[in-house]
């Protein structure tokens, strides 16, 4: 009994601690740490950090106020050419950018942001309708981040430097009509983020045309009110879309505005249906896909089909395809403007002929008459050729050895 009783006294005393260091980091009892100093307002803590030249954390319950101001250019938090980390200790912990203007924050050595809630209460810009926007340049990192209403995040570029940023298991809850994350000059990697409310992303390279524009987003699920996950506005080709894979989306996929023609989805929902098929001379058959939750400017984008030997088989704008000749084609479906597509392989035979073996290496039709349309080509998987190469190299040099060593004795 004993025993026990000294066992459960043990527990609760590892518990008691680990509740005491969450709430004292480095045991100083102080709200604000950083790099192990702590401090009870967030003036002290940092008119600290701007005197230190490395790297700082800045470990932290309530809130941290930076003041953005100016017109355009860059802020930097603190002075350090190191990387600067905010980790938040508990659910009172906000990181708020006040002031006015439209200038970028920015860290030389980086900045990453954790477990905290990010609320933007800066003065809205006058062009952009009114929304609030924190702006980043450089590589920053979002993990476990919580955006609620007026707390949109633009990733821009600023001096010559553009914006890298990553999003990890954050919660984007947008009530306004702002967006949850705007790409307008640089990079956006998303995992396992979720977006809810009014709109959620916004690809635009409006404000600075040909900039690059790359996004990438995967893991993550949309429940949107009545606006597309990604809204895509761009106006050169310095673009990379790719959706997937591991998305769901409770609403429009895309909603390409102007024209976003580097964009992929994985999986494919364009998926034509059945991927291949037989059919006998002077036949038709019927081939499907399903384009929804793809818009062009709020309204369905456009399906071009085409043939890449249409004496054949033929295929017309509603993808019904007709059997000309014995042979093989391919019939590919084209969302206009965009490299969004896929393929069937069509095998025509004469009536009562043996079934034909499918030639997997039959070209892709030539594409259609669009100007500016991007392709992702189609590579070939030479893995399994290089590892047998590896293997027999590798049995030769040691058979070598071995001889080698058998003569010297």
């Amino acid at each position: 009994m004993k025993k026990l009783l000294s066992i459960v006294m043990l527990v609760c005393i590892v518990a008691s601690m680990c509740s005491v260091s969450a709430w004292a980091v480095g045991m100083h009892g102080k709200p604000y740490d950083v790099n192990g100093v702590g401090f009870d307002t967030w003036a002290d803590a940092k008119s600290y950090a701007d005197t230190l030249l490395g790297d700082i954390t800045v470990s932290f319950r309530g809130e941290v106020t930076f003041a953005e101001g100016g017109t355009h250019g860059v802020d930097q938090i603190f002075p350090t050419p190191g990387k600067v980390s905010f980790v938040g200790l508990d659910n009172t912990a906000v990181f708020k950018t006040t002031g006015s203007g439209i200038r970028c924050i920015y860290q030389p050595g980086g900045l990453s942001f954790s477990n905290l809630t990010h609320v933007d209460a800066s003065t809205p810009y006058s062009y952009d309708r009114g929304f609030r926007y924190t702006e980043f340049v450089g590589n920053v990192s979002f993990t476990g981040v919580y955006f609620g209403a007026n707390s949109g995040v633009r990733v821009e570029a600023q001096d010559g430097i553009f914006g890298n940023l990553q999003f990890n298991s954050c919660v984007f809850e947008g009530t306004s009509d702002e967006y949850g994350l705007w790409v307008a000059q640089g990079s956006a990697t998303v995992n396992g983020c979720t977006f809810s409310g009014n709109r959620a992303i916004k690809a635009c390279d409006e404000y600075a045309k040909g900039s690059p524009v790359n996004l990438s987003v995967q893991n993550s699920s949309f429940s949107l009110n009545n606006k597309a996950a990604v809204e895509a506005d761009i106006y050169s080709n310095n673009h990379q879309i790719n959706l997937g894979p591991g998305n769901s989306y409770n609403c429009n996929i895309i909603n390409l505005e102007n024209s976003a023609k580097n964009v992929t989805l994985q999986p494919n929902v364009l998926a034509i249906t059945p991927e291949s098929v037989q059919v006998v001379i002077n036949n038709t058959i019927q081939l499907g896909i399903n384009p929804a939750g793809l818009l062009s400017n709020d309204k369905p984008i456009p399906v071009l089909w085409v043939s890449s030997d249409s004496n054949v088989a033929t295929v017309d704008a509603n993808g019904l395809v007709t059997a000309c000749a014995p042979g093989q084609t391919t019939i590919t479906a084209y969302m206009d403007n965009t490299s969004l597509g896929s393929s069937c392989t069509v095998v025509v035979t004469e009536a009562g002929a043996a079934p034909p073996v499918i030639n997997p290496n039959n070209p892709a039709p030539a594409a259609p008459v669009v100007e500016d349309i991007y392709y992702i080509p189609a590579t070939d998987d030479n893995s399994n050729m290089a590892l047998w190469s590896i293997l027999a190299l590798a049995l030769l040099s040691t058979a070598f050895v071995t001889r080698k060593r058998k003569n010297e004795n």
